[in-house]
Parts: C-alpha cells; structure tokens; sequence
C-alpha cells in the first residue's frame, strides 16, 4: 500500500520487488545461503582476493555503489522519477550493509503489530479441508522469528538516516504521515497521491498481490483484525506462542505494549481440551529460535 501510495507522486519510480542488492552483499558472507559453483569456497575466494585489492571490501562497497547506481539509473531512464524506491523486505538482512554501500539513501522502515503480521501471513496460506495449510508457515521463519529483531538494530544502525513509520499510525492519519514522509525525502506532497489505486501502473507480483486492490485509500479497519481470528484454538495457540517467543522487550521496542498484547489473547483463552489437538507454532515453523 505504502510503496504504491509513495510510487503515485512523478518523482519516485519503483517496480514490485527488486531483490536485487540480497545476492552481491551475501557473498560478503561466509554462511546464509547457498549455490551450485559452492558458496562457501566463493566465500574464501573472495577474501583472499579483497585481501590484494586495495581497501579491501571498502573498494567492494564502492564498486556496488557504482555498479547499482547506474542500474537504478536506468530503472529511472523510463520514468520522469528522480528516486527509486527498492522496496524488498528481505532487506532486513542487510540493513547495515546497505547503508555502506548508499550512506546517503533514505530509509523507510514500515512496522505494524507483530500479530498482524503474523495473521497476514497465515491469511495468505492456501486453504486445505475447512482450514489453513500451516506448515507452509516455514517459507516465512526467517521473517516471523528473525525480521522483527533484525529490523529494529537496523534502524539503531540507521540512526537519523531513516524515518519509521508504524502502520497503525498511518491508517488512521494518512495524510499526516505521508506528510512527514514527503518532506523527508524531498518530494512534493498532494493528497491525490493516497488514491493509490487510479490505475494498474503498479502491479504486485509479491507480498499480498490480492487485498492491496481492495481498498483505494488507507483503510484503518485492518488494524486489529487479527484479534478475530483469536477464536480459532489453533490460531489462539499460534498467537500466543509467537508474541512469546518475541518477548516482551523486542514488541516495547517496536512500540507496541507486549502486555496490553498479551492481555487481548489472554481474555481469549480456550480451554485444555480444545487446545489438546492444536500444533506448536515450532512444529509450523520447522524452526527453533536460537
């Protein structure tokens, strides 16, 4: 909603989802993916390698900048933008990173309530005998169990080169935040540009491609959907257990009280019996926080 809202102003361009800086900063890392030719000797290579170039990964970082400067460029050649925005949030991996390589970049940190999050996600697993498919929860463990905590550190390394906005707060004063959000990143504010679905210019092949054309202006109803979906015992289970595993400090810090939180799904609760033939959220998520 967001990316559309911000793509309507003449200025800024954008397309559904780049992805494209996630593959040359991984291979500054030794782990966190993996690749045919090896990774991990491609790793060592290229240290021993940065080892002989003058400043080392300093020139790495430099070349990235030039190299992704002239692509985004030419994103903009067919537009009249000034800016590309590249939204993809998998980049909460590599926020410091990114900032290396454009230390100059405006940065939008969009947050919203961990839960509904959480209930967006499972919102768009496929149907299956009267309910969810909820092992498909495991394309998103990174996202669920690691975005949020990767995310705020981000944010702490961004310092005053980002601006955070929380989700709720923009639903309910769309032309207030966007405001604030124009004047960041210098670019002419109209209230035309919260009408964000005039036409298909944007068309989104990732994140939700369906509820994004449901609404025309920032619609504060799905605020606290989630909590109707509290009584399902199953998702009951799958709430509680994730704002848990989230704890307390990491919700405060994204600005959300984790005990009014907690109080909403306690007031839910179900009894044993239900709750005797619900699945954990770690076997949803094939995954153990470390």
């Amino acid at each position: 909603m967001l990316q559309k809202i911000l793509c309507s102003n003449q200025y800024i361009h954008t397309t559904s989802e780049p992805w494209v800086m996630l593959h040359p900063l991984y291979a500054l890392r030794e782990q966190g993916y993996s690749a045919e030719y090896n990774q991990q000797w491609a790793y060592k290579a290229l240290q021993i390698f940065l080892d002989e170039v003058p400043d080392g990964e300093d020139t790495y970082y430099e070349g990235l900048r030039l190299m992704f400067a002239h692509i985004y460029k030419a994103a903009l050649n067919e537009s009249e933008g000034k800016f590309f925005l590249d939204k993809t949030p998998r980049y909460y991996e590599i926020i410091p990173e990114l900032h290396k390589v454009f230390p100059a970049a405006k940065f939008v940190v969009l947050v919203r309530s961990p839960l509904a999050v959480f209930s967006s996600r499972i919102n768009l697993l496929p149907d299956r005998k009267g309910g969810k498919e909820l092992k498909g929860l495991s394309l998103y463990n990174r996202d669920l169990l690691y975005g949020p905590e990767k995310l705020m550190k981000g944010v702490e390394v961004l310092g005053d080169n980002c601006i955070v906005l929380k989700y709720e707060d923009f639903v309910l004063h769309p032309d207030f935040e966007l405001k604030k959000i124009c004047d960041y990143i210098g670019i002419k504010y109209s209230s035309s540009m919260l009408e964000y679905n005039k036409d298909d210019s944007l068309p989104m092949q990732f994140g939700d491609p369906v509820n994004v054309y449901k609404n025309v202006r920032p619609n504060a109803e799905y605020r606290g959907k989630w909590v109707e979906s509290l009584g399902d015992p199953q998702l009951w289970r799958l709430f509680s257990e994730y704002i848990d595993i989230l704890g307390n400090k990491l919700v405060n810090d994204m600005g959300y009280s984790s005990l009014e939180i907690r109080n909403v799904i306690d007031r839910s609760r179900h009894g044993r019996f239900k709750l005797l033939f619900t699945n954990s959220l770690s076997n949803c998520l094939r995954l153990a926080r470390q």
